[in-house]
């Protein structure tokens, strides 16, 4: 009986205990390939995403407070976006403003259109993995409904200038993105003598001027930012012709191409009783902010 269990001892093979013992390897290299690693990359995601999104919260407050400051106010600035992001200036968006009005229910009438750019300062992010979901978008400042333009800061949105977001489409890259929305006012006067209304359209701008080099691939690129000045620019007068009895309507609408599609916003309308001409001016106030990569 012994001489048996001692035989059964000896066939124990060293290479089936090789194999379990790679078994186990495998099965290590397994659970951290499919979980830990990816988790692992998630976590370097964040980290990233969370340091771009300081760094441009940063820039949006130096921004603020160089207008406040005064003309040639000017910072440099070294930012921290990771390993994986590059910065660039986005010159790509734009907007036409169209100036519109409607007599009583007749056919829509066009008084004339403007063009204006619309550059962002962007960082470019590619994600390990989905840390963030395709085809999303996200606000870092404020939330909500955030209109590109609108009248006296009447919005949903929280901050009344700064567009901050992060969007993602169907692909590998996040966007993060500052610029800033179009505040519009109007003053309206009414000369009765002269039987005209006379409505000024103003439009509040901050005007990226983008100078070096396109786009930057460092994770750490060192800016500058400077509040060069103010431009005002006006229109010519646009005169729409009395109707004795109608309700002429005036109409501000504004399309803009942003991230491959068109958003359409019609930030002001108004309404002039039947009453004499009414002559409208576009006001355009750009505050020219100098980013040099």
């Amino acid at each position: 009986m012994i001489k048996k269990l001692i035989k059964y001892k000896r066939a124990v093979s060293p290479v089936v205990s090789t194999m379990f013992l790679m078994g186990v390897i495998l099965m290590g290299i397994a659970i951290t390939l499919g979980f830990i690693y990816p988790e692992l990359n998630k976590l370097s995601d964040n980290v990233e995403i969370g340091s771009i999104s300081s760094s441009f919260i940063s820039i949006d407050n130096d921004i603020k407070s160089l207008i406040q400051s005064g003309e040639n106010a000017k910072v440099f600035k070294t930012l921290d976006l990771g390993t994986n992001a590059f910065l660039t200036a986005d010159t790509s968006p734009f907007s036409t403003i169209l100036f519109l009005y409607q007599v009583d229910n007749n056919q829509i009438q066009t008084l004339g259109t403007f063009d204006e750019d619309f550059d962002r300062l962007s960082a470019r992010t590619e994600l390990r993995e989905d840390t963030v979901p395709q085809n999303s978008h996200s606000y870092l400042v404020g939330s909500g409904n955030q209109d590109i333009f609108y009248l006296n800061h009447t919005s949903s949105a929280t901050m009344p200038w700064t567009i901050l977001n992060q969007s993602r489409a169907l692909n590998d890259f996040l966007n993060t993105s500052l610029s800033y929305r179009g505040i519009i006012s109007f003053d309206k006067n009414v000369d009765i003598a002269a039987s005209e209304v006379n409505l000024t359209i103003s439009m509040q701008l901050i005007d990226f001027q983008f100078k070096g080099s396109p786009s930057v691939s460092s994770a750490t690129p060192s800016i500058s930012i400077e509040y060069d000045s103010v431009n005002v620019t006006r229109s010519e007068w646009y005169n729409i012709g009395y109707t004795a009895g109608s309700t002429t309507t005036f109409m501000m609408k504004i399309n803009t191409f942003l991230d491959g599609k068109t958003t359409t916003e019609i930030p002001l309308k108004h309404e002039v009783p039947g009453f004499g001409t009414l002559n409208v001016q576009l006001e355009i106030i750009s505050h020219v902010v100098i980013i040099t990569l």
